[in-house]
């Protein structure tokens, strides 16, 4: 059996679009999005 695989994809935006975006990419077939400030 193989090792399960996690692929990632980083979007660097302002943090005013961060609901559009996770929409986008749930629509895409995200099945998680993370959001990360500089902190």
């Amino acid at each position: 059996m193989s090792e399960p695989r996690y692929p990632q994809t980083w979007v660097e935006a302002p943090s005013a679009m961060a609901e559009e975006l996770t929409a986008a990419l749930f629509q895409l077939g995200a099945q998680g999005v993370e959001q990360r400030d500089d902190t």
